[in-house]
């Protein structure tokens, strides 16, 4: 590849990632207002009834919540709303009546927030000017490690991988005598074989 078409690959390359990550939309999860109604998130807990440990949820097995002001629980989606994500609350706990008349006692302990998988109010005005400069940064950074990673395979390429002339050592081969088949150039072609001195030779 050329200089000149190397720098424009690279160029496109900047214009293409930089176009992707600032049209790429942000959540709207604020660090200060933390979980907010109509959100969706994942946390890992115990939970109890009537003091008998019922399930675990974890981090690999995490209990999924809408944070919905008609749901059922709404008295334990509520102790989340505020919450914020990798936060840990001791014990959730309310009372439920069933539909026979009898009460129980629900307690979720050890309620961590892993994190949101649905916001409610998305951000669509784009990231700040220092998110901006900070994504030209990385895309610079990326491209220009991408680009030597390329530098140094094509570099192992040409090493090991590109026949060079048997009688010069310098020029790539391009031909091969037919009859010993030893590679050689163009130019280490003229007086035939310096091996066989075969003049018969079959190009690569």
């Amino acid at each position: 590849m050329s200089k000149a078409r190397t720098k424009n690959f690279a160029f496109f390359l900047i214009i293409i990632s930089l176009f992707f990550s600032l049209t790429i939309r942000v959540d709207a999860y604020d660090k200060k207002l933390g979980i907010e109604w109509g959100d969706r998130v994942e946390i890992a807990c115990e939970r109890y009834i009537d003091g008998r440990l019922k399930t675990v949820y974890s981090e690999n097995h995490p209990l999924e919540v809408a944070i919905d002001e008609d749901i059922t629980n709404y008295n334990f989606v509520s102790e989340l709303v505020g919450m914020k994500v990798g936060e840990t609350k001791s014990s959730i706990s309310w009372y439920v009546t069933q539909t026979n008349g009898t009460v129980s006692y629900f307690e979720y302990k050890n309620v961590k927030i892993l994190k949101i998988t649905l916001d409610a109010t998305p951000d669509h005005t784009g990231p700040s000017a220092g998110n901006v400069l900070l994504i030209i940064l990385k895309v610079i950074l990326g491209t220009g490690l991408a680009f030597l990673l390329l530098y140094l395979i094509y570099k192992l390429w040409k090493r090991f991988l590109i026949k060079k002339c048997f009688k010069c050592g310098k020029n790539e081969a391009i031909k091969k005598c037919s009859k010993c088949g030893i590679f050689l150039c163009d130019e280490c072609t003229i007086n035939g074989c310096p091996e066989c001195k075969s003049r018969t030779f079959v190009r690569l």
